[in-house]
């Protein structure tokens, strides 16, 4: 069975990327396998020299870390560039809510819900390429 074209679903390429959510009071990073783990200060400062992060904010997430901007993918910028001149809050909470997408409760949920920002935020630009390509 063929689907016809405006069902068959796009095929986007998330980065394999971890997720770093600094809060005030816990840092969490998502491995890009699952797997959520707890971080000191220092230890998460150490892993942004090692690998690049997905991340919300990464100027309010350096000073949370209390370091200089560091490389990041940072999926408030997508959202500013995806939605243009559109109002999000600068959090994940706020990502999520300008999205549609279901609010996290808590920090871990938090991770997870910026690796979802990150499908959406990226099908939605894919979908806006294809329909400039076809019209």
């Amino acid at each position: 069975m063929t689907l016809p074209p405006d069902r068959v679903p796009r095929r986007v390429l998330v980065p394999h990327a971890p997720v770093l959510v600094a809060g005030f009071r816990e840092v969490l990073w998502l491995h890009p396998d699952g797997e959520i783990e707890a971080l000191a200060p220092a230890d998460a400062r150490s892993r942004v020299e090692r690998e690049t992060p997905m991340l919300c904010h990464g100027p309010a997430t350096a000073r949370r870390l209390d370091m200089p901007g560091f490389p990041a993918l940072d999926l408030l910028e997508l959202f500013a560039f995806v939605h243009p001149a559109r109002f999000c809050v600068p959090t994940p909470r706020g990502l999520a809510e300008a999205l549609g997408l279901p609010a996290p409760a808590s920090s871990p949920e938090a991770c997870v819900t910026l690796a979802t920002v990150a499908r959406a935020l990226l099908e939605k630009l894919a979908e806006e390429v294809e329909d400039c390509a076809c019209g």
